[in-house]
Formats: structure tokens, C-alpha cells, sequence
């Protein structure tokens, strides 16, 4: 399904006719909670994401992907995506892709794609490779067609509903919703096709006039955007939407920055999930945190390990957790502690490895680490 009515970029109100951005991002999460159960904040971080398929093409470096994620079916995603499809600029809704009809598709329409039960084929190996790069403008894939080498653009936004947890790599390029299944108390509206239709399709050509009217200023905004608070990929995938805020809604800035960092630490949890060595990494710091040390002996901090919640180190020996850190150059010590000599590891040694590692909006407060050389046993 396409969403062809949504392209008259040609159309350029004057400053009397051209509609407020406030308003338009206020109906825009009137509309979305009105049929969907939807976390703290998202209604404005899906808002912002709707009005940036009017600008990715022409006025951004790097173009996020939404990834729409829940635990089961039932909470929300199909909803979600057919709305997006009715407000989204050159809309393209499907429950199928492959590659080739990916890069096709992209190159020759520019649309916003929207991809529903995605977990079915995210993951296939012809199609990631596509989707790693397609983020960033520029991107293309190089393809044999009637015996010739063809560059295809593959650059644009992409929306995906999965039900449990995304590719690492794609997780990775995405601005990610988490949705739940409502309960007894919450009652969205039900989403009747032709009524809702007709008024996300309205909303969607006051977003088209918007955009023509704002396109100098949104390059110029995000040309001087900088998000120093969070880590680089994390501030590239965000900066549009960023743009678009502080164009459209200066006075909700901050609030956008609370519910962006949100998202982001819940995302990097995800990500330590999906990778083993972070994980370890996120639960030493925390180790250190907890106890309000600076040192701990080795046994000991393997059992601190096990005991955290949801925790996958219940097997854990002294020879793994070295191995585990090895690669971060992080190495037991024998270490003086509580007038003992034993075997341990130092803060001051994983200091490093955490500013590397650990997403920088991660709050964990960590001890001072004031040890010098005599912390090591003679």
C-alpha cells in the first residue's frame, strides 16, 4: 500500500496559510494516543519520527530507523504501523521484503517504508547487508542488472515491528519504541479504517505544507545541533528528530532530551543483553557501585555477579571471568585487602574500559579510585 498523496512538496504556503508546528505535533499525539497504549514520551518521539520522512531526503546526514518492539503479538505494532503509513511522506506498508524488492523499491520511489511482522525476515542474509548502511546518506548497494554493475540507493526511513528482540545490528541504527499489551483499565479507541483514514490523510497534507514552508530552517537547525550528552551513533540517529523539535517546539526541547535519554539506556540494556561481553562489563560496574569499593577479591566478586537480578553468571568460574575481560585488558591482581593477601581486581584498572564501552548515559556512580602501588601485595 503506498501513500501517494503525500508528495505535493511543490505546495508552498505563505506565513498566513502555513500551519503552526506546535499544533500539528499536538494532533499528531492526540491521534496516535487516541488508538494505541503507548509508553511515557513515545507519542512525541513517533510524532517527530512521522515529520522527519518529510525531511530526511534533502536535509539530513543520517536518517534513524524505528524499531517497534513488544514481548507478543497484541500490543499495538500493526496499529501503530498503519497509522504511520497514513501520516508517513511516499508511504510504503508491507509484511514481506526481500532484497531485491528492497533496493528496487527505495531507488525508485524514496519512500518511507513500513515494515509490519518484520521478525519474520530482518534477519535474512541478503537483506541485512542492506539495511546496515541504509541509514546514512549516500548509501548504496552495488548490483548486477543485464550484465552491468548498477549502484542502488538504499538511504531512508525504515519502520519495523518485531516481536522480540531486533538484529544486534539493527538495534543499533534505531530509535526503539517498546509496546505492551493493554490491560482491562486502558481502552484505546478502535481504528476504524475509512474514518481515521481520512483524518490521519488530512493531518499528513498539513505535515507536507509544513515542511515545504520549513525546509531552510530545519537545515539550518540541525547544522548547528549537537547532542554532547549522548554517545556519537546515538546523537546522529537522534538529531533530526532534534531538529525538527527545536523548529517546531523549542519550549519541549528538555522534554524530548528526558525521553530520548530514556530510550536510549533502555536500549543500551537491550544491547548488553544481546551482547554477552557488555552485559559483563554493565554488571562489574555495577558491582563496584554497590559495594562502594574500589577493589574486591575475585571470589567475591564472582559471587556479587550471580547475585544480580536476571543474572547469566550463575556458572561463572575465575578462569571465565578472566578470559571474558582479557580482551579489555583487564587482568586480576594479587591485591592487599582488609589486611589480606588475595587474589582480585581494581577499579582504576576498568575505569577506561567503562568510559569505552558503557553507554555514556548510563548513571551508575562508581567510588572514587584512589589506590596506588600500595594495593598490590608484596
Amino acid at each position: 500500500m503506498t501513500n501517494e498523496t503525500l508528495t505535493s512538496a511543490e505546495r508552498r504556503p505563505n506565513a498566513e496559510q502555513q500551519p503552526a508546528g506546535a499544533d500539528l505535533i499536538s494532533a499528531l499525539e492526540d491521534l496516535l494516543s487516541r488508538y494505541l497504549v503507548l509508553p511515557n514520551g513515545a507519542s512525541l518521539v513517533l510524532s517527530l519520527y512521522a515529520i522527519n520522512s518529510y525531511f530526511w531526503e534533502d536535509c539530513f546526514d543520517f536518517c534513524p530507523y524505528l524499531a517497534v518492539v513488544s514481548p507478543t503479538k497484541r500490543c499495538g505494532k500493526s496499529t501503530l504501523a498503519q497509522l504511520l503509513a497514513w501520516l508517513c511522506r511516499r508511504a510504503v506498508f508491507t509484511v514481506d521484503l526481500t532484497s531485491a524488492a528492497t533496493f528496487h523499491l527505495i531507488a525508485e520511489r524514496r519512500p518511507t517504508l513500513i515494515c509490519d511482522e518484520a521478525e519474520r525476515y530482518v534477519s535474512d542474509k541478503h537483506l541485512r547487508p542492506l539495511l546496515n548502511v541504509g541509514f546514512r546518506k549516500g548509501a548504496e548497494v552495488p548490483r548486477c542488472v543485464g550484465g552491468q554493475v548498477v549502484q542502488f540507493s538504499v538511504y531512508g526511513p525504515k519502520v519495523f515491528c518485531i516481536i522480540g528482540e531486533p538484529p544486534e545490528s539493527l538495534l543499533d541504527r534505531s530509535i526503539v519504541v517498546e509496546m505492551r499489551r493493554a490491560t482491562s483499565a486502558e481502552k484505546p479507541e478502535e481504528l476504524r479504517e475509512r474514518t481515521v483514514s481520512q483524518q490521519a490523510s488530512a493531518l499528513a497534507a498539513k505535515l507536507a505544507d509544513w515542511a515545504a514552508a520549513n525546509q531552510q530552517n530545519i537545515i539550518e537547525c540541525y547544522a548547528r545541533t549537537s547532542l554532547g550528552f549522548m554517545p556519537d551513533r546515538e546523537a546522529n540517529l537522534w538529531a533530526p528528530l532534534f531538529s525538527i523539535a527545536e523548529t517546531a517546539i523549542p519550549e519541549r526541547v528538555g522534554e524530548l532530551q528526558t525521553v530520548a535519554l530514556r530510550l536510549v539506556r533502555e536500549k543500551a540494556k537491550q544491547d548488553s543483553e544481546l551482547a554477552p561481553a557488555v552485559r559483563l562489563l554493565c554488571d562489574l560496574k555495577t558491582v563496584f557501585a554497590e559495594k562502594r569499593t574500589d577493589r574486591i577479591p575475585t571470589d567475591q566478586l564472582i559471587k556479587e555477579l550471580q547475585h544480580l537480578p536476571d543474572s547469566p553468571w550463575n556458572r561463572l568460574t575465575s578462569c571465565e571471568l578472566a578470559r571474558h575481560l582479557r580482551p579489555f585488558e583487564i587482568k586480576s591482581k594479587q591485591l592487599w585487602i582488609d589486611n589480606h593477601n588475595k587474589h582480585g581486581y581494581l577499579l582504576r584498572d576498568c575505569l577506561d574500559t567503562f568510559e569505552r564501552y558503557l553507554p555514556a548515559t548510563d548513571e551508575t556512580t562508581l567510588p572514587n579510585s584512589t589506590g596506588g602501588t600500595d594495593d598490590l601485595a608484596a
